[in-house]
């Protein structure tokens, strides 16, 4: 029989919550023990998980009081993003750039990182090489336009594109 696991999610509490906590544990200790039950039930009243409450409590005890529990993170922590360069991505040509995977290739990123900078705005999707330059009001300059781009297609090719 097969066992599942579940992975829980660690919780970061904020600065108020371990001062609070730290304070009602306080105001229940006697000559700075905790009677028996009280961690308990500080835990079920604030939401916090028992063993989160008997360690706010041992860092404020050891660590000089209130102060002592609070988060010792920096502001700015974890992974630096990797940015993309709006240069970077003009110099690409623009054949090398109209798939996700061709623009990883010319930033030298992954697909995935690529990917998340779209989702965020920093990138942005261009149906077409002249959609860029157009407003949603210029569509006659559009169809000017595409006339032209037919014009120049090799090999005489040339397509009408019916308007309706």
């Amino acid at each position: 029989m097969g066992t599942v696991s579940v992975r829980r999610t660690r919780k970061q509490y904020s600065d108020d919550t371990k001062r609070a906590v730290y304070a009602m544990l306080l105001e229940g200790s006697a000559g700075g023990h905790l009677p028996e039950g009280l961690s308990l039930q500080v835990s079920s009243a604030m939401g916090v998980s028992l063993r989160c409450v008997q360690r706010i409590w041992h860092e404020g005890r050891k660590g000089g009081g209130v102060h002592a529990v609070v988060n010792k993170r920096a502001k700015n922590c974890g992974r630096k993003r990797i940015d993309v360069l709006p240069d970077a991505v003009a110099a690409i040509p623009l054949e090398d750039r109209t798939t996700l995977e061709g623009l990883a290739r010319g930033l030298r990123m992954s697909k995935s990182t690529v990917f998340r900078r779209l989702k965020e705005g920093r990138i942005e999707r261009r149906s077409n090489a002249i959609s860029s330059f157009f407003s949603p009001a210029g569509a006659d300059d559009h169809v000017a336009a595409e006339d032209t781009l037919i014009n120049q297609f090799p090999f005489g090719i040339r397509i009408r594109l019916q308007s309706g």
